[in-house]
């Protein structure tokens, strides 16, 4: 069944809407209807059946401009089915802490709204894009310069997420 998806996220940098065009290609590959949009640029959910949220990470938390819409729209949101991605360069660790530390990164979403799946995804950092202070911390922090969206991941996540969100097999599509 075709159903009209909205997804929406916050970035600084670009990197994560470029994961959001990712996941509603993969939408789309599933014959759903999808908008992609800032999340600064949503006025209306009620045309939607399900909601993607996505946010770069910054100094440890999700922007806080997905936290605001999060809030605002909490009564809407609880009604419809709600997937979150987020992309970091913590995951690109592959450690065990790095992948606790990056879930944790929702926990202020999730007391506010039910969140149906989790995708968290390697970002995108170029030190040339930061402010000299968040250079400084992320140099101090030795968190890698790079490219470490991996866009298999992030499709497979999506079409799984879709799943859950309808209820649905969408398997096949993987």
């Amino acid at each position: 069944m075709t159903a009209n998806y909205l997804v929406t996220y916050a970035t600084r940098h670009g990197g994560t809407a470029d994961i959001a065009q990712a996941i509603a290609a993969a939408l789309r590959d599933c014959g759903q209807t999808v908008d992609v949009m800032s999340i600064i640029e949503v006025k209306d959910l009620s045309p939607y059946q399900g909601i993607f949220i996505g946010s770069a990470v910054q100094h440890g938390a999700v922007l806080p401009e997905v936290m605001d819409f999060v809030r605002r729209r909490q009564f809407v949101l609880s009604a419809l089915p709600v997937a979150c991605f987020i992309s970091c360069q913590t995951i690109s660790r592959h450690t065990y802490q790095s992948a606790r530390e990056v879930a944790e990164y929702l926990t202020p979403v999730r007391r506010i709204i039910r969140v149906r799946s989790e995708g968290y995804f390697g970002g995108i950092l170029d030190y040339n894009e930061q402010t000299s202070q968040d250079q400084r911390l992320l140099t101090a922090k030795q968190v890698p310069e790079g490219d470490y969206r991996n866009w298999m991941t992030i499709y497979r996540w999506a079409v799984r997420a879709l799943g859950l969100l309808t209820g649905s097999d969408t398997s096949a599509a993987v």
